[in-house]
């Protein structure tokens, strides 16, 4: 949104984020999407839909670690 909406004042930094945003896009950046948010996903979105989702859901615990894998490997090589 910086990049496209509002610009950058620095050309360097304008620069320097239009290349990043170039890596991000290419296949071979290691970047990656949600594939598969598992099978306890839907109860879950429906349980927060209804406002039903309780302290402890063990499912809710699922979808976060389904959300977490796919942001580890990117997490750790940027950081």
């Amino acid at each position: 949104m910086l990049c496209h909406h509002h610009g950058l004042a620095n050309p360097v930094h304008a620069w320097l984020l239009g290349e990043l945003l170039h890596y991000l896009r290419q296949r071979n950046a290691g970047r990656h999407g949600f594939q598969d948010m598992g099978p306890a996903w839907v109860p879950v979105r429906n349980a927060v839909t209804a406002g039903a989702l309780r302290i402890g859901d063990k499912r809710a615990l699922q979808v976060a670690e389904s959300w977490e894998k796919p942001i580890r490997q990117p997490c750790l090589s940027w950081g």
